[in-house]
């Protein structure tokens, strides 16, 4: 396998920028994806010529890192600034891993700090790098070159970066690792250990055997003792160191004692041959080790006709059950990491062993079968819950997808506000239900229980009305004003006395109830006006009455003066 590397340079530059001293441990502040203790999806810190982005799918650590390329040939960079006091030495540490380049290597140095140094590097695979650097000025520039030139694509990825001060910063020293052996010869020992864990990271292993230095290793988690004698007790026991020199206690103590010779031991005499049947008699009974603790104790895999294997070599164990026309695949794989283990077909119970569902987790009858088309089916004879839990700056989301358009809707929980959203057909959010329990349709911002923007379609909407009816208006000490008053009120105002204007309903809205009420008193008034104008109107009703009856007797007198002018014309 032919194994590509990459060049980085790595530049600590100094420049005063009336940064003050240092007020804290961690001097790599900004929340990105290269942070230590405050990751975020970002390259926020970082600037320079290069191109940085936030990358998930060479990670370290955490969910993110940071990819540095080089957009052209050239000497791109990346660069990082903290504030240092002079003279002061600081610990800079962090992973690397190359992406696409050649001849690595990694300088420290530069007008920032005092001494220049370089490191090579040599793998592909995520690797520690930790140097003590000193200051000379209040601000260091640290700058990371993918190339020495570089050239155009070539680029790195980083992780898990940590900046503090060496004097007083870290005392804290990492936890012990756990150490087992895992089978030795007459004259070699193979242990492992799972990795120690350190706020600023691991960075060295020591090996002790019957309590005196053996090794200093790097961050590894494994090592052979070689030149050991055969038929011999050993104990042996790991620490774990930090960039700042922070020892662990010491693992727990694995007691070996080597092969008698290279091929092996013996049996000894409390093996029993009956018939075709051999039995162990006495004791426990240990294969690849020496030290067994069960009456079968096994130090590696075992295989059951090809059809069940157990895998315990190595830090990594599983189970994987298989049938015999298989060639390569497994039924059952289950991993003792975080690699993938399945059941290739058929249902999974828990609680159950008649699964309805493809899962199906039972914990008393509910009194149903699941639905047909169940996948996941919680049965259960009390209350049944499915919790999503996440941390409170994360979502959690319930996802519905398709073959047309992938993810296209669900049920999402945002943790930061603690809102509900309803969305569907690839929009952000359709209907929600904000932290004070409101719900915005068209909005994600109710100001009300309900807040729609867009119209309502509706049979019926019935409202509780937080305001009196106008049954005042009837009273006989309202003060109904006259129609010249409202008459000059609407020259005056443009709108009705007590209705909103126009302006007032277009920037506020109305509400409904409300303005209902005071609609249903215009009405009230309008039927007191009526009112009004009926009496007036009977009055004058009254008077013409009158008038024609005098009209009509005026006509009565002058038919009569008619007759007596014409009898007195006849003489």
């Amino acid at each position: 396998m032919i194994m590509k590397h990459f060049k980085i340079y790595i530049l600590f530059g100094l420049s005063v920028l009336g940064i003050a001293s240092v007020q804290s441990q961690q001097l790599h502040t900004h929340s990105n994806a290269a942070s230590m203790s405050n990751e975020a999806n970002s390259v926020s810190g970082w600037g320079g010529s290069a191109t940085e982005s936030s990358v998930s799918s060479e990670v370290y650590s955490g969910s993110y890192s940071i990819k540095l390329e080089s957009p052209n040939n050239g000497w791109n960079y990346a660069a990082y600034t903290f504030a240092t006091t002079a003279n002061e030495q600081y610990v800079v540490t962090f992973y690397a891993k190359s992406a696409s380049s050649s001849n690595p290597a990694l300088y420290w140095g530069g007008g920032g700090v005092v001494e220049n140094q370089k490191i090579d590097i040599t793998s592909s695979n995520w690797t520690q790098y930790s140097k003590t650097v000193t200051a000379n000025g209040t601000n260091i520039a640290l700058n990371i070159y993918p190339g020495s030139p570089a050239l155009a694509g070539e680029s790195v990825y980083i992780d898990y970066f940590s900046i503090t001060p060496l004097s007083g910063a870290d005392t804290q020293a990492p936890t012990a690792p756990s150490l087992l052996s895992n089978g030795q010869t007459d004259t070699t020992v193979d242990l492992s250990w799972s990795g120690a864990t350190d706020n600023t990271g691991v960075t060295n292993y020591k090996v002790f055997k019957d309590g005196v230095l053996e090794t200093t290793l790097g961050n590894v988690s494994s090592y052979q003792v070689t030149g050991l004698t055969a038929s011999t007790a050993y104990s042996f026991t790991v620490t774990a160191l930090d960039a700042a020199g922070n020892e662990s206690v010491a693992s727990n103590a694995v007691p070996v004692t080597t092969s008698s010779t290279s091929g092996g031991g013996t049996t000894g005499g409390h093996w029993t041959q009956d018939g075709t049947n051999i039995y162990y008699n006495d004791g426990n009974v240990g294969i690849g080790t020496t030290n067994p603790s069960e009456l079968l104790d096994i130090n590696g895999n075992i295989e059951v006709n090809r059809m069940v294997k157990i895998d315990g070599h190595g830090a990594v164990g599983s189970l994987q059950i298989m049938d015999n026309t298989d060639t390569g695949t497994y039924d059952v794989l289950l991993r003792g990491d975080a690699g993938s283990s399945y059941i290739k077909s058929g249902s999974f119970g828990i609680g159950t062993s008649n699964p309805l569902s493809k899962v199906h987790i039972f914990n008393g009858s509910s009194g149903q079968n699941p639905h047909n088309y169940s996948d996941l089916s919680v049965e259960d004879t009390d209350h049944v819950m499915i919790s999503l839990m996440t941390y409170n700056t994360k979502q959690a989301y319930y996802g519905f997808a398709d073959t047309d358009d992938g993810f296209v809707g669900g049920i999402q929980y945002s943790h930061p506000d603690d809102a509900l959203h309803f969305r569907v057909n690839n929009h952000s959010s359709d209907m929600m239900i904000d932290a004070s329990g409101n719900v915005g349709i068209g909005t994600t911002s109710p100001d009300a229980k309900l807040a729609v923007k867009g119209n309502i379609h509706a049979e019926e909407v019935k409202v509780d009305l937080s305001v009196p009816g106008p049954d005042y208006v009837f009273k006989e000490d309202y003060d109904l004003k006259s129609l010249e008053e409202v008459q000059n009120h609407i020259k005056a105002h443009g709108h009705l006395p007590n209705i909103p204007s126009a302006k007032e309903m277009e920037a506020n809205g109305i509400d409904l109830g409300e303005m209902n009420m005071k609609l249903l008193e215009k009405i009230e008034e309008l039927t007191l006006y009526i009112l009004e104008q009926e009496k007036k109107l009977e009055i004058q009703n009254f008077q013409i009455e009158k008038l024609e009856n005098k009209d009509k007797r005026i006509v009565e007198l002058e038919n009569r003066l008619k007759k007596i002018e014409q009898f007195l014309n006849q003489d």
